[in-house]
């Protein structure tokens, strides 16, 4: 971390110096620091548990680091690898937290949706510093994709790509109310609200749930991809298939709820939606 994001200019509070100095004894005044402890951490933030971004060990050449006395003070330099490196947010629908220092420990300072793409600063010990808001923060690599440009220009022509930025533009729309016949975007029915998203993308659905089983072609449960479309037949129903809605990832799908009458998303594997399942067909 220390080398790829170099301190090259720190301002301490008046307030954190002198809690440090009555904390760790210091030699100030010349270019050595003497520490009875093992080392001095300056940290981005008047607390200890803000991320250490500079280590000035015992006896350590300290003229490097230019550290002012004020009432301010500032953002280390983030110097960025010559070619970055990028993290894909792959949640399966899910916000991903972005946290102040490498672990949960540390402060959530926002979020990242789904399909949301993040610079890479440095990647280590399982959580990468990225650039969020023009500051450094973190995530965990068990949720991003790490990829090059060159595959990033070769997964944004992707068929997977487009299916998840499909369902990322679906989840705008959480909470409208459901209306029958609602074509959008203040309300929608089940198969208003997939042909509305799908439209904002280029593509054509027809209008009904059951005409949308004419739509791309079948894909078994297992093998769904986020955007693919998802049939439900209730009891007593006479058609082929009675409410549409899409695979937003992690064994959900969002749509037009006839039950709590919104947008939502529900569980596949929940026991009403699993035993009137009936197939799904993928479009894009």
């Amino acid at each position: 971390m220390k080398n790829s994001h170099p301190i090259t200019a720190f301002w301490c509070r008046t307030t954190l110096i002198a809690a440090l100095l009555l904390m760790v004894p210091a030699l100030f005044g010349s270019s050595f620091v003497n520490l009875d402890a093992q080392a001095l951490r300056l940290r981005a933030e008047p607390n200890l548990t803000a991320p250490a971004l500079a280590l000035i060990t015992a006896t350590e050449d300290a003229s490097g680091l230019d550290v002012s006395f004020g009432d301010l003070y500032g953002e280390p330099t983030i110097e960025l690898p010559s070619e970055p490196m990028l993290a894909y947010v792959d949640t399966g629908g899910n916000v991903l937290n972005i946290r102040s220092g490498p672990g949960t420990a540390y402060a959530m300072v926002g979020k990242a949706s789904s399909g949301s793409f993040l610079t890479v600063v440095s990647n280590e010990n399982g959580w990468c510093s990225v650039l969020f808001e023009e500051k450094l923060a973190y995530v965990c690599t068990d949720y991003v994709r790490l990829m090059t440009q060159a595959d990033y220009e070769e997964f944004k022509s992707s068929a997977s790509y487009r299916g998840e930025q499909i369902v990322q533009h679906a989840q705008n729309y959480l909470g409208r109310p459901y209306v029958y016949g609602g074509n959008g975007p203040n309300s929608f029915d089940c198969s208003g609200f997939t042909k509305y998203v799908y439209a904002q993308f280029g593509y054509s659905l027809n209008r009904t749930a059951t005409d949308q089983l004419s739509n791309g072609y079948s894909v078994e449960k297992g093998e769904l991809k986020p955007g693919d479309l998802v049939f439900f037949r209730s009891a007593g129903t006479v058609k082929p298939v009675s409410h549409v809605g899409m695979y937003v990832g992690d064994g959900s799908f969002i749509h037009a709820s006839t039950n709590n009458y919104q947008i939502r998303i529900d569980s596949l594997a929940s026991g009403y939606f699993s035993d009137i399942f009936v197939g799904a067909r993928r479009v894009v």
